[in-house]
């Protein structure tokens, strides 16, 4: 599923594809698709594996970026399209985790809003 971004506040979210406006700055602004990527080099170190299948180490290693934001953005991305994972994000700088997300957590989020959960939304 594509990221779009609100050029007014930088808020960003998952969603289908589609045209959407920032929850946040109104209907004038509307969210734009951005393209996600991540290097090699970079403060912030992501790893994304299956909770049944993680390679384990840098065999989870998806890139390395200095945006903290496009760090959390793929995250995001990758818990959405693939079920039954998560990712987590490392600070080089602090060498911990700082951030985790999971396609669990993500679902049991959407249920409490009383939304329909996302994976259900794909097969439609």
């Amino acid at each position: 599923m594509p990221v779009y971004k609100c050029p007014r506040c930088g808020r960003t979210v998952v969603l289908p594809e589609g045209t959407y406006y920032c929850k946040v700055c109104g209907p004038e602004a509307i969210m734009e698709k951005i393209e996600v990527t991540l290097g090699r080099k970079g403060r912030y170190w992501v790893f994304c594996a299956g909770f049944y299948y993680p390679s384990g180490g840098f065999g989870d290693f998806e890139g390395a970026t200095d945006n903290l934001e496009s760090a959390r953005d793929y995250c995001k991305r990758y818990v959405m399209e693939k079920p039954y994972t998560f990712c987590h994000i490392v600070d080089t700088e602090a060498m911990k985790i700082i951030e985790r997300f999971s396609s669990e957590e993500l679902e049991e989020e959407e249920a409490k809003r009383g939304a329909k959960p996302w994976r259900e939304t794909l097969r439609e």
